[in-house]
């Protein structure tokens, strides 16, 4: 039965003028300049796919010889799809030595099941193609072509590339290896001075690994030519920001740069490595209680339900509290009346979540919450839920989540509701700074204003008509006279 599957696509490829290889969706380079192993797991995402036709890809950057060469074949190198071997080799039987005059040419290729032997292409070993370079790849069956659009040489003592490896940049969901593909990051190469390399993101500590905060740099992937902070590791938290710092060349050794257990260096880093002449420098760090302006609440419970691309967005407050106000959502039949939080508009991405599986949470009372990193990855963490009591389905509440206590409050806003049978004519508008209130004349009034996260920041009693200064926000203003009849609005005041 495989066998008639197999050649039956490979009558349908031949009818319509395809090819196993004709539309992959990545390719990859791998070899010496991109690693050196020749392991999957060293290939580098270097090209990217038009956004119009997609047999054809990109590439712009460095390519080297490197200096390295441990009998690797260090110029050698192949372009791939991954995660297999399938790839474009050069026509020829035989490697294919790159050269300045092959600029702007449009050199044949094979596809994997096309080619005519294991061939590679090769950058010369007296370093005249090291450079710069912009490369079009097309795929098409009967237009398959490496064509080298631009190229500007450079030293050939650049470093090639440099890796970040360590527990921050575990992100494989089958192994906490160090090495092992999506595992470690490729930092970015400086646009004007190629000696210098950066990373700008945000970091944090591991959930998994035996080494979940350290991580080190490498010149190529695997344990070779590897930059440490010297015979110590180092907190990264212990560099002060803007000075450079001395790092190490070494082959040995198990020193790493830090980040603590308590989360302290967790957050946005923009850091600069200068293999040439071995420095490494803190540019900028904003630990994550500053570094995230919002959080993100989903669940059967809110109207967003579990919709992590449109989620209920809770606005930051104040460093680490994060709050949102809104109606509670219609409970769904047959399923759990709950909530989490996330850090992002994503489901692999940290989340918040309960401790016990389907934790009650009753309104105005304090619940602890966990952090997850990716309860996804690993079999690791848990994805346990908070429950709310269906009957509060309508109520207008405001969530609080405090990173800083770990813990989540849901309280109803009961100031701000409208419980009389009637509603109470009056105007409520803002001007001047301030906000106006309008009843009727020779009428008494009592008036209440909260902020929109549920805070009450005015109280008031008048007759008739009264206005409060405010500072610049938005509020929500109830009214009520002495029959209890009530009314509510939303005003910003300017």
């Amino acid at each position: 039965m495989k066998q008639v599957k197999t050649l039956l696509v490979a009558a349908l490829c031949s009818v319509f003028g395809l090819s196993a290889f004709a539309w992959p969706d990545n390719m990859y380079f791998v070899g010496g300049p991109f690693g050196g192993d020749w392991s999957l797991d060293s290939r580098s995402e270097a090209f990217e796919k038009d956004a119009d036709d997609p047999t054809v890809f990109y590439y712009k950057g460095y390519i080297g010889y490197p200096t390295y060469n441990d009998g690797n074949t260090p110029g050698e190198f192949k372009i791939i799809d991954g995660p297999a071997w399938n790839g474009f080799h050069p026509a020829q039987a035989t490697n294919y030595v790159l050269s300045k005059e092959d600029i702007g040419k449009a050199l044949p290729m094979l596809a994997s099941d096309e080619k005519l032997g294991d061939t590679k292409w090769v950058l010369p070993e007296d370093h005249s193609m090291d450079g710069w370079y912009e490369i079009k790849l097309t795929t098409a069956v009967g237009n398959r072509t490496f064509t080298i659009e631009r190229f500007t040489p450079a030293q050939s003592d650049y470093t090639v590339g440099l890796f970040i490896y360590g527990g921050p940049f575990v992100n494989n969901s089958g192994s906490t290896d160090w090495l092992v593909y999506n595992n470690y990051a490729r930092m970015e190469r400086d646009q004007d001075n190629p000696n210098l390399f950066h990373y700008k993101g945000y970091i944090e500590r591991s959930q998994w690994g035996g080494a979940p905060g350290d991580f080190r740099f490498a010149l190529r992937h695997g344990w070779h030519e590897q930059l440490r902070p010297g015979e110590q590791s180092i907190a990264l938290t212990s560099y002060p920001v803007g000075e450079p710092q001395t790092i190490f060349t070494t082959a040995s050794g198990d020193t790493n740069w830090q980040l603590p257990e308590d989360g302290s260096a967790n957050g946005y880093w923009d850091f600069t490595v200068d293999p040439k002449n071995l420095t490494f420098t803190v540019n900028e760090f904003i630990h994550d209680l500053d570094y995230f302006t919002e959080m993100y609440l989903v669940g059967n419970a809110v109207p967003a339900g579990w919709n992590a691309e449109n989620p209920e967005v809770m606005q930051k407050s104040e460093r680490g509290v994060y709050t949102w106000t809104g109606v509670l959502a219609a409970p769904v039949a047959d399923q759990a009346y709950d909530f989490k939080f996330l850090r992002r508009k994503s489901w692999s991405g940290g989340c918040y979540v309960a401790n016990t599986e389907n934790e009650a949470v009753a309104l105005g009372t304090s619940a602890a919450v966990k952090y997850e990193k990716n309860y996804m990855m690993h079999n690791s963490g848990n994805d346990y839920k908070f429950t709310l009591d269906p009957a509060c389905a309508g109520k207008e509440v405001t969530v609080t989540l405090d990173l800083n206590a770990k813990t989540l409050l849901v309280t109803e806003n009961v100031g701000t509701g409208v419980d009389a049978v009637e509603a109470l004519q009056a105007q409520v508008f803002a001007a001047e700074g301030k906000v106006m209130i309008s009843g009727l004349e020779g009428e008494d009034y009592t008036a209440s204003i909260f902020t929109l996260d549920g805070r009450q920041v005015a109280a008031c009693s008048f007759n008739g008509r009264t206005e409060v200064a405010l500072s610049q926000g938005c509020y929500v203003v109830t009214v009520r006279n002495e029959a209890g009849k009530a009314m509510k609005a939303k005003v910003a005041v300017l």
